[in-house]
């Protein structure tokens, strides 16, 4: 879509000052992409070889400038690249773009899922991947819910979408097209494409079926380690905390270790007396760190918790929340000197929060990130 409004008011984000690195580029395969889905080291260090994160989607393509007259029209799912002419079909290309590059998540909905899709992959001419409807449940690849997940609204045959992470890894183009089945009038079709541009040089292998199908017992394994959270890294140090917050106090955790360092786990526990001012205390309760003496983090635990207003259940790979005031942070958090955890009590009544820190040793390098969380609400 043109203008996305995205549910989670947590943005998860790193800085780095500098960093060069002049050996060959790692070749990048889907296989590297799947290992790098559940590595939850990789995220922390700037990305090797480096890439932009880009998106295209069904918007309206009438809307171009804000002087235009068109600026407005919100005739969305009609949106596309072009038509192409592909052996006596009409095509509607959704993407088209060159490489080397790499497709990480597709999401789509339709109310008619009949037709076709296509992957052209670096230039060919007939296509090498077809789906044979507008579903990404169809892909002809074994895949679980941790690589393709349906809406609630799906059905097979009817209305709903859904989504694909499998990775489409590509070396020098890739072009995605939907063919309407003939004498079917046209319905919308929304789709979003998240993708990666790499720069011109880095090698990457295209994907293909057949490749896909020698990386069964990979996709597989990822699959489950999806739907699974990353276990605690043993041998890790707890730190923790327990205390009674009154109105306007904080509550700091010390004793962490100093010296090049990572939290690998942060579990944070607000107990609130009355149930129906919850949500207004969880937003109200401020999660404060600071790594190396810089302020990294300042969020409201609702919203660390990745629910958000209400600080609602919440299952993910990286963070867990019962609803109830309990949330587990499973973002690995590096530090090379010291690190401060804070909760600010803001709201008007007193509770009770607990803070438990595992923390395990980390080598910083020249690929390092801080983690950081900002919170911002419109």
């Amino acid at each position: 879509m043109k203008k996305q409004i995205y549910r989670g008011l947590l943005c998860f984000g790193a800085v780095l000052a500098l960093f060069s690195c002049k050996q060959e580029s790692p070749k990048v395969t889907l296989s590297t992409l799947l290992d790098e889905m559940v590595s939850v080291d990789e995220v922390t260090r700037l990305p090797y070889p480096s890439y932009t994160v880009r998106q295209v989607s069904s918007y309206d393509r009438r809307s171009v400038h804000p002087d235009s007259a068109f600026w407005f029209a919100n005739n969305d799912g009609f949106g596309i690249v072009r038509t192409d002419t592909v052996n006596n079909r009409i095509e509607n290309v959704l993407f088209d773009e060159e490489g080397p590059g790499a497709i990480t998540r597709i999401w789509l909905t339709t109310l008619n899922k009949s037709g076709k899709i296509r992957f052209y992959f670096d230039g060919a001419t007939e296509a090498q991947w077809v789906i044979p409807a507008y579903d990404l449940m169809q892909t002809g690849l074994v895949l679980g819910k941790g690589l393709v997940q349906p809406h609630t609204s799906y059905t097979p045959e009817g209305k709903g979408g859904n989504m694909l992470f499998l990775p489409i890894p590509y070396n020098k183009s890739c072009k995605v097209t939907f063919e309407y089945p003939e004498g079917v009038e046209p319905t919308p079709k929304y789709y979003q494409i998240n993708y990666r541009k790499y720069s011109e040089g880095v090698d990457v292998e295209t994907f293909s079926v057949e490749n896909a199908l020698v990386a069964h017992s990979k996709i597989e394994e990822v699959d489950r380690k999806l739907l699974a959270p990353p276990p605690v890294v043993q041998g890790s140090q707890t730190v923790s905390v327990l205390e009674q917050l009154s109105s306007g106090q904080s509550l700091a955790v010390t004793g962490l270790p100093q010296g090049s360092h990572a939290i690998r786990n942060l579990a944070i526990r607000i107990k609130v007396s009355n149930p129906e001012s919850f949500a207004v205390v969880m937003r109200r309760v401020i999660l404060q760190i600071e790594f190396d003496g810089k302020p990294m983090v300042w969020v409201p635990v609702s919203d660390f918790s990745g629910g958000g207003a209400g600080a609602p259940y919440v299952e993910s790979w990286y963070l867990s929340a019962d609803g109830k005031g309990a949330m587990t942070s499973r973002w690995t958090m590096p530090y090379q000197k010291e690190a401060k955890i804070t909760l600010i009590n803001y709201s008007d009544e007193t509770v009770g929060a607990s803070l438990d820190a595992q923390v395990d040793t980390w080598k910083w390098d020249d690929r390092s990130l801080y983690f950081h969380a900002s919170w911002k609400q419109e």
